[in-house]
């Protein structure tokens, strides 16, 4: 079923499991790793920015706790 000849041809119809063959296809994503962890991101943002949220939040969390360690120039006068 789903084909018909035509001359000497063969045409083929579209059905409804023709569909279902699509659905059944699989699907192709852009995929990396996160830098930090090495996870699999799947969001766009993620992957532009090339670290998922929960390591992006660690490590801004680390920069201001290493900013507050450091030495200023009044520090050194002192």
């Amino acid at each position: 079923m789903g084909r018909a000849m035509v001359g000497s041809t063969i045409a083929h119809r579209p059905e409804e499991n023709d569909v279902a063959d699509i659905a059944d296809r699989p699907e192709v994503r852009l995929v990396a790793h996160c830098r930090r962890c090495r996870g699999w991101l799947l969001s766009a943002r993620s992957i532009a920015e090339g670290i998922g949220p929960t390591c992006a939040m660690r490590e801004r969390s680390e920069q201001r706790a290493a900013a507050a360690n450091e030495l200023t120039l009044f520090d050194f006068a002192a």
